[in-house]
């Protein structure tokens, strides 16, 4: 089975590992707080297995392939051999699954040619960046950039010299504007 099933005693030392979780460790005798690359994560799944004893969390695990995204089920229980406490866990990497929901909360919020943050996503951001300036006293404000003619160079040069420009004219943007700041610009009309 894919699915790693670890049995560790009550201080953390595992006892028993089947084939694809001793497959899947850095090493023989890592502990569970050990395996989650998290601490924060496995101070939560120890707090839910206290009061509940049982829990499910989906969270990084060191593995022998790296950092993985693992749903981990654990629920404490007794050891079959010698009675004591115990805690049951098995892991299921979903790592597959979380990247393609990081592509497509990327995919939703940038264009995909430029990569630059899409309409959606400025709103969303430029929305909470006004709330937070409010607050302190600060100010904002949205620049517009228009491409003028810029049918006419896909009309006569074709959609991928078009494409060709938005790229080029992004990666410009980029580089006049560094990321997390936001540069104060006051303009004088004659």
């Amino acid at each position: 089975t894919a699915v790693m099933i670890t049995l560790y005693a009550a201080d953390g030392t595992p006892l028993y590992r089947n084939p694809a979780a001793r497959e899947a460790v850095r090493n023989p005798d890592e502990t569970l707080q050990d395996r989650v690359a998290d601490a924060a994560l496995f101070e939560s799944l120890s707090q839910r297995l206290l009061a509940e004893g049982i829990a499910t969390l989906t969270l990084p695990v060191h593995t022998a392939r790296g950092v993985r995204w693992h749903e981990l089920s654990a629920r404490t229980c007794r050891d079959a051999a010698t009675g004591a406490d115990a805690l049951l866990v098995s892991e299921a990497d979903v790592t597959l699954l979380k990247e393609s929901e990081a592509q497509a909360s990327y995919l939703a919020s940038h264009d995909s040619l430029t990569g630059l943050p899409n309409r959606s996503n400025v709103r969303q951001h430029f929305a909470l960046a006004v709330r937070d300036l409010q607050s302190s006293g600060g100010q904002a404000a949205l620049v517009v950039i228009d491409l003028d003619h810029f049918k006419n160079i896909n009309d006569t040069l074709g959609h991928a010299m078009g494409d060709e420009l938005l790229i080029e004219v992004s990666n410009r943007l980029r580089t006049a504007v560094r990321r997390g700041v936001v540069p104060r610009v006051e303009a004088a009309l004659g």
